[in-house]
């Protein structure tokens, strides 16, 4: 078929379908790939997949350790008390945001109204 480049071109495209009756009843159709003859227990995939949770895991006991590494040696350490009065900084410092009210309420209910 030879398209211009200069202006629209239309292409039309057909196929065709041939119908071909089957022996297998409609019921039974997956039955042969559903079925096991001879089942076998893959142990590599169930290691595989043991061992994959365990790397996952020790990743994630990594960073939190990383990432919790400075918090612990403070409340850990020996010569700091409680009543020492520790300031807490970082991502502590949002832990009672969620129960403080806005700043300017009034404004809030005016919008809700």
């Amino acid at each position: 078929m030879a398209l211009s480049e200069a202006g629209v071109n239309s292409v039309s495209f057909t196929y065709s379908v041939s119908w071909i009756d089957d022996p297998i009843p409609w019921g039974t159709r997956w039955d042969h790939y559903l079925h096991v003859y001879d089942p076998q227990i893959h142990w590599i995939s169930i290691v595989n997949s043991i061992a994959i949770v365990v790397l996952l895991s020790s990743v994630l006991f990594a960073i939190l350790v990383r990432a919790l590494h400075k918090d612990i040696a403070r409340y850990s350490a020996p010569e700091v008390s409680e009543e020492s009065g520790i300031d807490e900084f970082g991502w502590k410092l949002v832990h009672a945001d969620v129960f403080r009210p806005p700043s300017h309420r009034q404004i809030v209910n005016r919008i809700n109204l």
